[in-house]
């Protein structure tokens, strides 16, 4: 039969969280997987609730996601003054 080959990657989700004027991203691990001859195969044992695009990442195991700065939407600005 088939034989359980070793998971040597990280499968990661980012979330990201709105509040108000506030905006915070995290990464989330959700599962594992491996990269061989025939394919890319990710074993995902949980998912994250809101605020996830779709987007998975695969990184070797023990290495964490670099998170970037949310974008900012054209025209806000965090200066202004609030009535």
């Amino acid at each position: 039969m088939n034989e359980e080959k070793p998971r040597t990657h990280t499968a990661w989700a980012i979330q990201q969280q709105r509040a108000r004027r506030f905006a915070y991203m995290r990464a989330l691990e959700i599962g594992q997987g491996r990269i061989d001859a025939e394919g890319v195969h990710i074993f995902l044992d949980r998912m994250p609730l809101g605020g996830f695009s779709g987007y998975i990442k695969l990184l070797p195991n023990g290495v964490k996601p670099a998170i970037s700065a949310i974008p900012q939407r054209p025209g806000s600005d965090e200066d202004e003054a609030e009535d």
